[in-house]
């Protein structure tokens, strides 16, 4: 039966109850300052479900004090679900999380603090819908938290979400009390990496498929290491983009036409996908997680007027109907380069 404790609290006293609830979380006892939560004993806010049978359904749970995730279940395909980091690499640009909102059906907020700029807020909508659920994120000026602070810059750090597919039964690589990135489960792994796609100029491409570059130099590991043969984790860039610069390593050759990740699921009857608009890169990684480093969009307006924009998909396996989805949702504001059919 699902839980829907959360979601009954009428929107306009959701913020109190989440505050309530982050305060009991944070007073649990932890280990060196942080309280290390999951995703069923961490869960501090569930959105209003309008339709449970059609409509994914929303949760935030606390990793630690600082850190959330957003989950969400997809009731169209068994056990299909993603786990968000909220967000990676954060804690160099942002505060800790200001506020988790419940802001009407399907629906939740997420605000962090800009550290070098206090009086900027950046703001996080997901929504979900029957099959998907869109991530936007904002910026927001708080006018009243630091007066006479300058405006933002032009160039602002866009954050970054990991989504996790470890919990996801159909999709993960194996169950989740299996440490991952371990070499006595490389093989696993790389299994699940041939179940994972991105659509090339020739259509769709599994990962296997592609030209995979070394990546145990960048983390200390032998070259003999199984997790190295092939490499486990791989970043892939736009068709359309120039060189990559200096500082990122593992990038393969091969690019992608359409900016899709995906993932197959364990019987391949179903996919997972994150798709975004114009990203700085794509890449699979260690945790069953897919990332589309989204950036700050349109360039040519003033930086508080800029989005960035990702959705994740579960669906039928069909990499017609994935690439028909794109089009309808992204098509007209994502740079591409259209793949040749299968």
């Amino acid at each position: 039966m699902q839980d829907h404790s959360a979601s009954r609290i009428p929107t306009r006293r959701a913020h109190l109850w989440l505050m309530v609830a982050m305060s009991l979380t944070a007073a649990l006892p932890c280990k060196a300052g942080l309280t290390r939560l999951g995703p069923t004993e961490g869960v501090i806010a569930t959105a209003i479900n309008s339709d449970p049978d059609r409509v994914p359904t929303l949760r935030v749970w606390m990793y630690s004090e600082e850190i959330l995730f957003v989950q969400a279940t997809f009731p169209n395909v068994a056990g299909a679900r993603f786990d968000a980091a909220v967000y990676e690499s954060y804690q160099a640009q942002m505060t800790g999380f200001q506020s988790v909102d419940v802001t009407g059906q399907d629906t939740l907020q997420i605000r962090h603090r800009y550290l070098r700029h206090p009086n900027v807020i950046h703001v996080m909508t997901v929504t979900a819908r029957p099959g998907e659920v869109e991530l936007i994120g904002g910026l927001e000026l708080d006018e009243t938290a630091a007066p006479g602070e300058p405006d933002p810059p032009e160039e602002l750090w866009a954050p970054d979400l990991c989504f996790q597919l470890r919990y996801a039964k159909a999709f993960q690589a194996y169950p989740p009390e299996i440490p991952r990135n371990s070499r006595e489960h490389a093989d696993q792994y790389h299994d699940y990496t041939k179940r994972c796609f991105i659509f090339t100029d020739r259509g769709r491409a599994f990962l296997d498929q592609t030209v995979r570059n070394e990546f145990a130099s960048s983390v200390g590991w032998n070259q003999d290491d199984p997790r190295n043969n092939p490499p486990i984790t791989q970043r892939y860039l736009g068709a359309w983009q120039d060189k990559h610069p200096e500082w990122m390593k593992y990038v393969s050759p091969d690019r992608y036409a359409l900016p899709i990740l995906g993932t197959v699921s364990r019987d391949g009857n179903h996919l997972m996908a994150v798709a975004g608009v114009s990203p700085a890169y794509m890449q699979q990684a260690l945790f069953e997680c897919l990332h589309c480093y989204a950036r700050w969009l349109p360039e040519d307006v003033p930086v508080l007027e800029r989005t960035w924009r990702r959705k994740i998909y579960a669906m039928e396996n069909d990499a017609d109907a994935m690439r028909a989805t794109y089009d309808r949702d992204f098509g007209e504001s994502s740079q591409t380069r259209r793949p040749t059919d299968e």
